[in-house]
Protein backbone atom coordinates (compact mmCIF):
# COMPACT_ATOMS: atom_id res chain seq x y z
CA UNK A 1 0.00 0.00 0.00
CA UNK A 2 1.09 3.11 -1.11
CA UNK A 3 1.93 6.09 1.79
CA UNK A 4 -1.67 8.10 1.95
CA UNK A 5 0.07 11.27 3.80
CA UNK A 6 3.45 12.28 3.34
CA UNK A 7 4.10 16.00 5.53
CA UNK A 8 7.89 15.87 6.88
CA UNK A 9 8.29 19.27 8.36
CA UNK A 10 4.70 20.18 7.01
CA UNK A 11 2.49 21.83 10.14
CA UNK A 12 -0.24 23.78 8.05
CA UNK A 13 -3.68 22.23 7.16
CA UNK A 14 -3.25 23.71 3.80
CA UNK A 15 0.30 21.97 3.41
CA UNK A 16 -1.13 18.31 4.27
CA UNK A 17 -4.46 19.09 2.41
CA UNK A 18 -2.48 19.42 -1.03
CA UNK A 19 -0.71 15.87 0.00
CA UNK A 20 -3.69 13.77 0.64
CA UNK A 21 -4.91 10.92 -1.44
CA UNK A 22 -8.63 11.30 -2.33
CA UNK A 23 -9.41 7.68 -2.72
CA UNK A 24 -7.36 5.07 -1.02
CA UNK A 25 -5.38 2.99 -3.50
CA UNK A 26 -6.72 -0.42 -1.76
CA UNK A 27 -10.29 0.51 -3.22
CA UNK A 28 -8.12 1.10 -7.04
CA UNK A 29 -6.08 -1.61 -7.05
CA UNK A 30 -9.45 -4.01 -6.33
CA UNK A 31 -11.08 -2.69 -9.09
CA UNK A 32 -8.54 -3.42 -11.54
CA UNK A 33 -7.77 -6.96 -10.26
CA UNK A 34 -11.66 -7.87 -9.56
CA UNK A 35 -14.61 -8.04 -11.42
CA UNK A 36 -17.33 -6.64 -9.03
CA UNK A 37 -19.70 -4.11 -8.76
CA UNK A 38 -19.10 -0.42 -7.88
CA UNK A 39 -21.28 -0.40 -4.59
CA UNK A 40 -19.35 -3.79 -3.38
CA UNK A 41 -16.35 -2.71 -4.45
CA UNK A 42 -16.97 0.45 -2.13
CA UNK A 43 -17.87 -1.43 1.01
CA UNK A 44 -15.01 -4.15 0.25
CA UNK A 45 -12.42 -0.87 0.55
CA UNK A 46 -14.28 0.03 3.58
CA UNK A 47 -13.70 -3.45 5.34
CA UNK A 48 -10.37 -3.46 4.36
CA UNK A 49 -9.44 -0.50 5.26
CA UNK A 50 -10.62 -0.82 8.99
CA UNK A 51 -9.10 -4.22 8.83
CA UNK A 52 -5.95 -2.74 7.91
CA UNK A 53 -5.32 0.24 10.37
CA UNK A 54 -7.29 -1.49 13.13
CA UNK A 55 -5.98 -5.11 13.13
CA UNK A 56 -2.39 -4.39 12.16
CA UNK A 57 -1.69 -1.35 14.09
CA UNK A 58 -4.05 -0.64 16.84
CA UNK A 59 -1.95 0.60 19.83
CA UNK A 60 -2.19 2.47 23.36
CA UNK A 61 -3.82 6.53 22.83
CA UNK A 62 0.03 7.15 24.04
CA UNK A 63 3.41 6.73 21.69
CA UNK A 64 6.72 5.64 23.62
CA UNK A 65 9.01 8.06 23.21
CA UNK A 66 12.05 5.80 23.00
CA UNK A 67 12.32 5.27 19.39
CA UNK A 68 15.21 3.50 17.83
CA UNK A 69 14.21 5.58 14.75
CA UNK A 70 12.05 7.71 13.28
CA UNK A 71 10.27 7.05 9.68
CA UNK A 72 10.07 10.50 7.74
CA UNK A 73 6.05 11.52 7.60
CA UNK A 74 4.92 9.40 10.54
CA UNK A 75 3.43 10.86 13.72
CA UNK A 76 6.63 10.69 15.28
CA UNK A 77 8.19 12.84 13.05
CA UNK A 78 5.15 14.83 12.98
CA UNK A 79 5.51 15.10 16.88
CA UNK A 80 9.22 15.98 16.70
CA UNK A 81 8.84 18.80 14.22
CA UNK A 82 6.39 20.49 16.80
CA UNK A 83 8.62 20.17 19.26
CA UNK A 84 11.59 22.23 17.62
CA UNK A 85 8.58 24.61 16.48
CA UNK A 86 8.22 25.02 20.48
CA UNK A 87 3.93 23.88 19.58
CA UNK A 88 2.89 21.72 21.83
CA UNK A 89 -0.51 20.41 19.65
CA UNK A 90 -0.86 19.77 16.28
CA UNK A 91 -4.12 19.36 14.00
CA UNK A 92 -3.96 17.58 11.05
CA UNK A 93 -7.02 16.43 8.71
CA UNK A 94 -8.17 12.78 8.06
CA UNK A 95 -7.64 11.34 4.63
CA UNK A 96 -10.64 11.44 2.53
CA UNK A 97 -11.75 7.64 2.10
CA UNK A 98 -14.34 6.44 -0.19
CA UNK A 99 -17.57 4.91 1.40
CA UNK A 100 -20.49 2.53 0.34
CA UNK A 101 -23.88 3.94 -0.76
CA UNK A 102 -27.30 3.15 -1.35
CA UNK A 103 -30.21 3.73 -3.71
CA UNK A 104 -32.38 4.89 -0.65
CA UNK A 105 -34.17 3.90 2.64
CA UNK A 106 -35.51 0.39 1.46
CA UNK A 107 -31.67 -0.40 0.34
CA UNK A 108 -30.61 0.48 3.69
CA UNK A 109 -32.98 -1.16 5.67
CA UNK A 110 -32.40 -4.90 3.70
CA UNK A 111 -28.55 -4.35 4.18
CA UNK A 112 -28.18 -2.47 7.69
CA UNK A 113 -28.71 -3.06 11.14
CA UNK A 114 -30.61 0.50 12.29
CA UNK A 115 -30.57 1.35 15.92
CA UNK A 116 -31.07 4.24 18.06
CA UNK A 117 -28.57 5.12 20.38
CA UNK A 118 -26.02 7.36 22.45
CA UNK A 119 -21.86 7.53 22.68
CA UNK A 120 -20.80 6.82 26.01
CA UNK A 121 -16.99 7.03 26.00
CA UNK A 122 -14.48 7.37 23.37
CA UNK A 123 -10.96 5.83 23.52
CA UNK A 124 -8.55 7.45 20.83
CA UNK A 125 -5.53 5.00 19.05
CA UNK A 126 -2.61 5.22 16.83
CA UNK A 127 -3.86 2.88 14.17
CA UNK A 128 -1.05 3.74 11.68
CA UNK A 129 1.39 5.85 12.75
CA UNK A 130 3.27 5.58 9.53
CA UNK A 131 0.65 6.78 7.29
CA UNK A 132 -0.58 9.18 10.02
CA UNK A 133 -3.90 7.07 10.66
CA UNK A 134 -5.32 8.41 14.37
CA UNK A 135 -8.98 6.69 14.93
CA UNK A 136 -11.14 6.11 17.61
CA UNK A 137 -13.26 3.88 19.26
CA UNK A 138 -16.72 4.65 20.24
CA UNK A 139 -19.09 2.86 22.77
CA UNK A 140 -22.33 3.48 22.31
CA UNK A 141 -25.45 2.24 24.64
CA UNK A 142 -28.29 1.46 22.67
CA UNK A 143 -31.86 2.57 23.63
CA UNK A 144 -33.80 1.36 20.60
CA UNK A 145 -33.50 -1.67 17.93
CA UNK A 146 -35.46 -0.50 15.08
CA UNK A 147 -34.20 -3.36 12.44
CA UNK A 148 -32.00 -6.02 12.79
CA UNK A 149 -29.87 -8.10 9.76
CA UNK A 150 -27.14 -10.58 10.09
CA UNK A 151 -23.71 -9.66 9.95
CA UNK A 152 -23.04 -10.57 6.19
CA UNK A 153 -19.78 -12.51 5.16
CA UNK A 154 -18.02 -13.50 1.99
CA UNK A 155 -14.59 -15.55 0.76
CA UNK A 156 -13.39 -12.16 -0.59
CA UNK A 157 -14.53 -10.02 2.40
CA UNK A 158 -12.15 -9.07 5.10
CA UNK A 159 -12.97 -9.85 8.31
CA UNK A 160 -14.59 -7.20 11.12
CA UNK A 161 -12.14 -5.51 13.00
CA UNK A 162 -11.26 -6.86 16.71
CA UNK A 163 -11.72 -3.96 19.22
CA UNK A 164 -8.62 -3.33 21.98
CA UNK A 165 -8.98 -5.29 24.97
CA UNK A 166 -9.66 -3.18 27.02
CA UNK A 167 -12.95 -1.68 25.83
CA UNK A 168 -14.02 -5.19 26.94
CA UNK A 169 -16.43 -6.70 27.34
CA UNK A 170 -19.61 -4.75 26.57
CA UNK A 171 -22.80 -4.81 28.53
CA UNK A 172 -25.55 -6.24 26.45
CA UNK A 173 -26.97 -3.07 25.38
CA UNK A 174 -23.51 -1.47 24.45
CA UNK A 175 -21.96 -1.51 21.00
CA UNK A 176 -18.38 0.00 20.00
CA UNK A 177 -18.11 1.81 16.76
CA UNK A 178 -14.51 2.73 15.49
CA UNK A 179 -14.10 5.99 13.28
CA UNK A 180 -11.64 7.93 11.63
CA UNK A 181 -10.12 10.59 13.60
CA UNK A 182 -9.25 11.72 17.00
CA UNK A 183 -6.52 12.87 19.59
CA UNK A 184 -3.50 10.93 20.68
CA UNK A 185 -0.21 12.00 22.65
CA UNK A 186 2.52 11.24 20.81
CA UNK A 187 6.32 11.97 22.19
CA UNK A 188 4.47 14.54 24.77
CA UNK A 189 2.82 16.15 21.54
CA UNK A 190 -1.16 16.57 21.45
CA UNK A 191 -2.12 15.32 17.81
CA UNK A 192 -5.55 15.46 16.78
CA UNK A 193 -6.97 14.48 13.47
CA UNK A 194 -10.21 15.91 12.44
CA UNK A 195 -12.42 14.60 10.01
CA UNK A 196 -14.61 17.41 8.40
CA UNK A 197 -17.27 15.32 6.64
CA UNK A 198 -17.83 13.39 9.52
CA UNK A 199 -17.92 14.82 12.70
CA UNK A 200 -17.36 13.45 15.70
CA UNK A 201 -20.22 12.02 18.11
CA UNK A 202 -21.08 14.12 21.11
CA UNK A 203 -21.63 12.50 24.37
CA UNK A 204 -24.83 14.61 24.85
CA UNK A 205 -26.40 13.27 21.76
CA UNK A 206 -29.08 10.77 20.63
CA UNK A 207 -28.03 9.08 17.35
CA UNK A 208 -29.73 7.00 14.68
CA UNK A 209 -27.37 4.53 12.88
CA UNK A 210 -27.35 2.04 9.93
CA UNK A 211 -24.88 0.14 10.60
CA UNK A 212 -23.05 -3.51 10.17
CA UNK A 213 -22.84 -5.32 13.38
CA UNK A 214 -21.13 -7.97 14.01
CA UNK A 215 -22.55 -9.32 17.23
CA UNK A 216 -20.11 -12.00 18.09
CA UNK A 217 -17.34 -9.07 18.20
CA UNK A 218 -19.61 -6.78 19.77
CA UNK A 219 -18.68 -4.23 16.65
CA UNK A 220 -20.90 -1.60 14.19
CA UNK A 221 -19.61 -0.21 11.32
CA UNK A 222 -20.67 2.66 9.55
CA UNK A 223 -20.10 1.45 5.96
CA UNK A 224 -21.96 4.09 4.62
CA UNK A 225 -19.46 6.91 6.25
CA UNK A 226 -21.45 10.03 7.22
CA UNK A 227 -24.55 9.07 5.39
CA UNK A 228 -24.93 6.27 7.97
CA UNK A 229 -25.57 8.36 10.97
CA UNK A 230 -28.33 10.66 11.68
CA UNK A 231 -29.01 12.80 15.05
CA UNK A 232 -32.20 13.05 16.90
CA UNK A 233 -33.57 15.29 18.84
CA UNK A 234 -35.26 15.60 22.05
CA UNK A 235 -38.67 15.99 19.38
CA UNK A 236 -37.73 13.02 17.55
CA UNK A 237 -36.55 14.66 14.57
CA UNK A 238 -34.03 13.50 12.44
CA UNK A 239 -31.02 15.53 11.03
CA UNK A 240 -28.40 13.85 8.74
CA UNK A 241 -24.62 14.46 9.59
CA UNK A 242 -24.00 14.25 6.03
CA UNK A 243 -24.55 18.00 5.24
CA UNK A 244 -23.25 19.01 1.70
CA UNK A 245 -23.14 15.57 0.22
CA UNK A 246 -25.22 13.85 -2.73
CA UNK A 247 -27.01 11.89 -0.13
CA UNK A 248 -30.18 9.13 -0.83
CA UNK A 249 -30.69 8.54 2.43
CA UNK A 250 -31.47 11.30 3.88
CA UNK A 251 -33.51 12.69 0.91
CA UNK A 252 -35.59 8.98 1.22
CA UNK A 253 -36.02 10.11 5.27
CA UNK A 254 -37.01 13.38 4.17
CA UNK A 255 -39.61 12.69 1.67
CA UNK A 256 -41.46 9.65 3.19
CA UNK A 257 -41.18 10.37 6.76
CA UNK A 258 -40.36 13.86 7.60
CA UNK A 259 -37.51 13.25 9.34
CA UNK A 260 -39.41 11.61 11.86
CA UNK A 261 -38.32 9.05 13.83
CA UNK A 262 -41.82 7.96 15.18
CA UNK A 263 -42.87 7.64 11.43
CA UNK A 264 -39.66 5.45 10.63
CA UNK A 265 -40.42 3.73 13.73
CA UNK A 266 -43.99 2.60 12.45
CA UNK A 267 -42.96 1.49 9.68
CA UNK A 268 -40.19 -0.42 10.05
CA UNK A 269 -41.76 -2.10 13.48
CA UNK A 270 -45.24 -2.30 12.31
Amino acid sequence: MRRLVSQKNCLTRACFERRLTRVPYIQTHMEKDMKLSPKLLAAMAVFAIFAFTILVSSRANSVNPIQSAIIPGSLEALAQDAVERNLQSVTIPTAMWSYAGVTGIDEATTAYSVVVAHPVSRTSYVWNSEFQIIGSWYKFAITENLSQRPFTTCTSCPASPAPPSGLTPLGSNELLVPKFGGSVVVNGVNISSVDETFPEYEMSRSYLLFLKVDASKGVGLTALGPASVFTVSSAGALATVAEGADNSLAQDLLNRYGNSLAALRAALKP
